[in-house]
């Protein structure tokens, strides 16, 4: 009875490690986008050799976190599908978890751990180091571009590293071991419907927030314009490209062309060969 009952106490805080790393993994994702804004917003026409050094370390940047992101996902995957002591192996009927492959709490424990762990001190440098950078190179272009846009960026930036570290830092203190069902339950109730519900309306905001800029920033647009004009110059159905830059602010209104825009950055701007 007592290792039934520490059993459910493990399952209870294994299932909310799985919301939170799909939620790690959209938060850096978004990072990355952010960071491909702050790239076109720098002039690289212009030769001066520390400006393209600058762009340089940017773009280095941008591999950098789209690699950690890469592996991150492929080691969640792989806890995801591990036989023993799987979540595949869990099910729910009638609210209650049931153990259809006799995992023991060890199995468990052991699971949430490694989960734990993949938020290592390395990846949380470099998701931390990356978005105060941001903030910074984004606030270097608010005296220039008079936008309150970019600004209400660099809160939600904020908002969004405040709660990740707060979210990092309250799993970690979890004890592995909590006999009281009842004081496990808590704590997942903080985890679930306090900080992860918060930091998923903060993430939310974050991803509105970079895509508008993104669908309204020339350079990128233009870009985006050549793109389609090249796919449909055999056809002779592509007008896209030959529209005016009085175009650009309202491409997010015509729903097919903003999804058109979102998988060309993804496949062939942001991401390219890396499978997310």
């Amino acid at each position: 009875m007592v290792k039934e009952m520490q059993k459910d106490v493990n399952v209870l805080l294994l299932k909310q490690q799985i919301p939170f790393m799909l939620n790690v993994s959209h938060y850096m994702t978004d990072l990355v986008y952010t960071l491909y804004y702050t790239i076109k917003l720098q002039d690289d026409d212009d030769d001066d050799a520390a400006k393209q050094r600058h762009i340089l370390e940017l773009e280095g940047r941008k591999t950098l976190l789209s690699d950690e992101i890469y592996k991150l996902r492929e080691q969640f995957r792989n806890l995801l599908n591990q036989s023993s002591g799987s979540i595949y192996g869990m099910v729910e009927e009638d609210n209650q978890v049931i153990d259809e492959d006799n995992n023991t709490s060890q199995d468990i424990l052991r699971l949430i751990q490694q989960f734990k762990d993949l938020i290592d001190e390395e990846l949380l440098q470099t998701v931390r180091d990356t978005n105060i950078l941001l903030i910074t190179e984004l606030s270097k272009q608010i005296p220039e571009r008079s936008t309150v846009n970019i600004h209400k960026l660099n809160i939600q930036l904020d908002n969004c590293l405040y709660g990740f570290l707060n979210l990092v830092t309250f799993i970690r203190k979890i004890p592995l071991r909590v006999d009281n069902k009842e004081s496990m339950e808590s704590i997942v109730n903080v985890i679930k419907d306090e900080l992860l519900l918060s930091w998923k309306i903060e993430l939310d905001l974050l991803n509105c927030k970079i895509f508008n800029l993104i669908s309204k920033n020339e350079k990128i647009i233009k870009l985006f314009q050549q793109y389609r004009s090249s796919l449909s110059s055999a056809t002779e159905s592509g007008t896209m490209g030959e529209q005016s830059d009085s175009s650009i602010p309202i491409i997010k209104e015509d729903s097919k062309t903003f999804i058109e825009l979102i998988s060309w950055l993804k496949d062939e701007q942001v991401f390219g060969s890396i499978v997310l």
